[in-house]
């Protein structure tokens, strides 16, 4: 409550870009992790890494585990402003075209 309170409605998004104007076509909506409450599956993968201090040799290290399936966000019945269903809208769309572009890319290699 205390982050919707400050920075409004779906601030999960709004803290992963505070700089940018979700309301711009610039807007990183594709590249946004979803809220962790969402997330039903994650990918773990091992990274090769210099970072050993005796010597050149690599070692491999745990990567911070990533979203790799989640569910949707619940439409709510009404939206408490214009504001908010216009963000709701801009973030379905966005998911929408990239949706599209990988259909396509797949079509294209067939």
């Amino acid at each position: 409550m205390l982050f919707a309170n400050r920075l409004g409605h779906f601030w999960v998004f709004r803290i992963q870009a505070p700089e940018a104007d979700w309301q711009s076509p610039r807007f990183p909506f594709g590249v946004m992790e979803p809220p962790r409450w969402t997330v039903t599956g994650w990918e773990h993968r091992k990274e090769i890494s210099r970072a050993n201090q005796v010597g050149d040799e690599e070692e491999e290290e745990m990567a911070p585990p990533k979203p790799a399936e989640w569910n949707s966000l619940d439409i709510p019945p009404v939206f408490p402003g214009r504001e908010e269903a216009k963000f709701f809208d801009c973030l379905g769309l966005s998911q929408v075209c990239e949706k599209s572009a990988e259909t396509a890319s797949g079509i294209e290699r067939e």
